[in-house]
């Protein structure tokens, strides 16, 4: 039973209902559910999502493959969102799609800005800009798996493990649509793609029966063309 006279101090538990009078101080932790009315004043903490979620305006996948131009509202289903979010070629703005699209996890509200200081490991995929950030005086301790659009400065001292060029099967398609040049290769915005893994054991046509790993250049296969001998 609830006593006449209100404790001189408050309970070490919460009360299970709540008073009929306002407290005459506000309480240092939230409310377990939401008041029936809004606050008189605005908390001084950021929510952690907004009230109600809206896309970045205008954000569209990138690249130029089937899934590029997607917009956020065309996103609709997880997998949709799983694939434009793992591959570089489809990322916007720098923005991805979980970063930019209510239905994939992100929202208009949620920032996407460079660090004040560089990281102490690169990062695992190339930036968006169009220039490093910064030049390196010296070489990347690994080489990278994409070719450099200029040559070198001075010849390797090494020679190449393959020879000099490759060419693709002729008229070699998958799916009747797909040629080797749309599985792997460089989008007009200079993002790099490759969809080799994806039609990995797909035979193309002409009834070579041949795979794309078999028949293009970029996916380890096509014709080898054996480099020139010199002074042979």
């Amino acid at each position: 039973m609830p006593s006449d006279q209100p404790s001189r101090s408050p309970s070490g538990q919460p009360s299970l209902s709540p008073s009929d009078q306002p407290s005459r101080t506000p309480s240092d932790r939230p409310s377990r559910t939401p008041s029936d009315q809004p606050s008189r004043t605005p908390s001084d903490q950021p929510s952690n999502q907004p009230t109600d979620c809206v896309n970045e305006p205008g954000w569209v996948s990138g690249g130029s493959t089937f899934l590029s131009g997607v917009s956020c509202t065309q996103i609709t289903s997880t997998n949709i969102c799983n694939h434009l979010i793992s591959d570089p070629v489809y990322h916007n703005a720098g923005k991805t799609a979980g970063e930019a699209c209510c239905n994939c996890g992100g929202s208009d509200f949620q920032l996407v800005a460079p660090s004040e200081i560089p990281s102490d490991q690169p990062s695992s995929q190339p930036s968006l800009s169009a220039i490093p950030t910064v030049i390196s005086d010296a070489p990347s301790y690994a080489p990278s798996d994409i070719a450099s659009d200029v040559p070198s400065l001075q010849p390797s001292d090494q020679p190449s493990q393959s020879p000099s060029g490759c060419n693709d099967e002729p008229y070699y398609l998958v799916f009747d649509i797909l040629t080797c040049a749309d599985l792997s290769g460089t989008d007009a915005d200079g993002n790099a793609f490759d969809f080799c893994d994806n039609f990995e054991g797909v035979v193309g046509i002409p009834s070579s029966g041949k795979t794309a790993q078999e028949a293009c250049c970029a996916c380890g296969g096509g014709t080898l063309v054996p480099a020139p001998v010199i002074g042979g």
